[in-house]
């Protein structure tokens, strides 16, 4: 049952070659200070055991979404890279985890979750390495593309530090801004990612908060002007007129002032 995947698996590296970076040599070449899925994080046992654990639990329902000939398929090439570049590998993990089998979410295996996202590694041409994917790296593990991360792309879900401030208008705008990275959840901040974000340099980027309202009464933003925030949000990317669509906002602590 493994033929036609085998032949995909001894052949991503020269796919990702041929698409990525014109050698197979320079496939596994870790051009980043981190590890990234470009660095052969799985093993080639390891995904065949993903495939047969996705065929059996998943294929039901997601039999299009991993599909090769699908261009919209959400599971493995342009689809994939954009929902999931500049998520860590964990990420991806627990959205598995979470989310299948559809009907008994969290039912599996740590192991054959682990597998299934093997499985995903390959269908994306992501290149084999000799040790199994474990709990213990992946929230270490970058995904993004071979030539490195990219800015994000409208509709992402985000988290920023910047400024609190007005414009000549008196919209609300969050400027000296750092460059948006993925968020897993939407809600207030945890005590652990306010103490990241204060660690977190300001930046030259300038948002336009779309509903501030939302933040509630209990949230005076005339008292936090000029503040240092840790923002969050849906991401609209749109040329001279990026905005954030907030769903959460603290303040740091300290002045930009």
């Amino acid at each position: 049952m493994h033929t036609r995947f085998t032949i995909l698996l001894s052949s991503a590296v020269m796919v990702g070659g041929v698409l990525f970076c014109g050698s197979a040599a320079a496939q596994t070449e870790n051009t980043s200070d981190y590890p990234t899925v470009w660095n052969g994080i799985y093993t080639p046992d390891q995904a065949l055991r993903g495939q047969d654990a996705y065929d059996l639990h998943c294929m039901q329902c997601h039999q299009a979404d991993i599909d090769a000939e699908n261009p919209d398929a959400r599971f493995r090439g342009r689809l994939f890279m954009e929902r999931w570049r500049e998520y860590d590998v964990e990420s991806l993990y627990d959205f598995i985890r979470l989310t299948m089998p559809r009907r008994e979410p969290g039912s599996l295996t740590e192991d054959t979750y682990l597998d299934i996202v093997a499985h995903f590694m390959v269908v994306n041409a992501f290149p084999p390495g000799s040790n199994e994917l474990d709990t213990d790296v992946i929230g270490r593990i970058q995904i993004e593309r071979k030539d490195g991360p990219m800015p994000l792309p409208s509709g992402a879900l985000v988290q920023l530090v910047g400024c609190l401030n007005q414009d000549v208008s008196g919209a609300w705008i969050i400027n000296k801004a750092s460059e948006p990275a993925r968020t897993n959840t939407s809600n207030r901040s945890t005590e652990e990612e306010m103490a990241a974000a204060g660690s977190i340099a300001l930046g030259s980027q300038r948002f336009r908060l779309q509903n501030i309202e939302f933040l509630g009464e209990e949230f005076d933003p005339d008292a936090k002007v000029g503040y240092k925030m840790q923002t969050k949000g849906y991401l609209i990317r749109q040329p001279n007129r990026e905005r954030i669509d907030i769903t959460a906002m603290e303040p740091i602590g300290s002045s930009c002032r």
